[in-house]
């Protein structure tokens, strides 16, 4: 066998910083600390019976993270962590040190999810933009992109009941029928594989399953500055009027969101506010040139909220999520903009 040399993860260490590591400027820049608090109030177990002390707070969220940035399952992120020295440097591991599997990374998550917190570390993250003059609030973009997740195989008839409200017929009668064949175990372990939440909705001639992420962002920083997560059945009008609030005071969409009872309800809340739509041309009424111009001012603004959506589908791994039900896609979207304000941060920062 080779010798192994004595300070060969020295060596390779400093070789990554050399090389430009993007995890260690991150670690330099953001004081992850400040979550701490929060994060340590919602995973909190009693040790008076004794057992394993729990792993560090700041190392699991900091793995969350490194998920939505590389597009990592919790078994994936496990051995990611053991098989790369920039992912160990920046969890502040060392080589041989305890490593959290898979499952326990999961546990985490969900206590965050349990608890709230994750949303409240992503205000807190923006509160901390705003004091160091990140977040301006001089101008508002607001802007949704679909979020997908594995189809559902149901028929039509059971969509339409999943859209009422209604119990299913088609499927759980499949179910029986694979069961007698022994095809499968168990009804309930197909049922749990399928998103009963997500909805289909259409865009062009593309169709596409699975959420949406209403966003709003910040136009000078591009920094999402507040979302809403819905099946992505529901249109982008409809979250228009609940992300809005004070502190905007010129906002700016597209023509999706061109319906004049949502701006009248806007006015009414917040007289003096200035939302600016771009026009839409009907049937046998044409945009004018007067419209076309307006369009364009507006477009070079309202475009940098598609810089957000385009980050993350070529750097993040893509807008979309491997878990099923509302409520872990909307604890993944909320860890996926918190990743994005935090790489967007480091830029404006660095």
């Amino acid at each position: 066998m080779k010798q192994v040399k004595l300070f060969g993860v020295e060596t390779q260490i400093g070789r990554l910083t050399r090389l430009g590591d993007p995890l260690k400027k991150i670690n330099e820049l953001v004081d992850w600390e400040m979550f701490r608090e929060q994060i340590e109030g919602a995973i909190r177990k009693d040790m008076s019976k004794g057992g394993r002390p729990p792993y560090d707070a700041i190392m699991m969220y900091k793995i969350t993270m490194l998920q939505q940035w590389y597009g990592l399952s919790d078994a994936g992120v496990e051995f990611q962590i053991v098989d790369r020295y920039s992912f160990m440097r920046f969890l502040g591991l060392d080589a041989g040190d305890r490593i959290p599997d898979g499952n326990t990374i999961w546990d985490f998550k969900e206590a965050l999810k349990a608890k709230g917190v994750d949303r409240e570390l992503f205000d807190l993250f923006n509160r901390m933009l705003e004091e160091k003059g990140i977040i301006t609030h001089k101008g508002t973009i607001i802007d949704a992109t679909f979020v997908t997740v594995p189809k559902r195989h149901t028929t039509k008839r059971d969509n339409e009941h999943l859209k009422n409200g209604e119990a299913l017929e088609d499927l759980p009668a499949k179910c029986m029928e694979r069961l007698e064949k022994e095809e499968i175990k168990a009804v309930e372990d197909v049922m749990s594989q399928m998103d009963m939440d997500a909805r289909w909705a259409k865009k062009g001639d593309e169709s596409f399953f699975g959420y949406k992420d209403h966003v709003k962002c910040d136009s000078e920083s591009k920094i999402i500055t507040d979302f809403s997560v819905t099946a992505a059945s529901v249109h982008d009008s409809q979250e228009f009027v609940d992300l809005v609030d004070a502190r905007d005071k010129d906002v700016k969409v597209d023509s999706g969101y061109a319906g004049e009872e949502f701006q009248e309800q806007l006015y009414e809340k917040f007289p003096g506010i200035q939302v600016h739509v771009c026009a839409r041309a009907y049937r046998n009424k044409p945009l004018t040139d007067e419209d076309k111009r307006s369009n364009k001012e507006i477009s070079r603004t309202r475009s940098r909220i598609e810089h957000i959506f385009g980050y993350m589908t070529r750097f993040m791994a893509g807008i979309i999520c491997r878990v099923h039900g509302f409520d872990r896609v909307k604890r993944d979207i909320t860890a996926k903009n918190m990743a994005y304000n935090i790489k967007r941060f480091v830029y404006l920062a660095g």
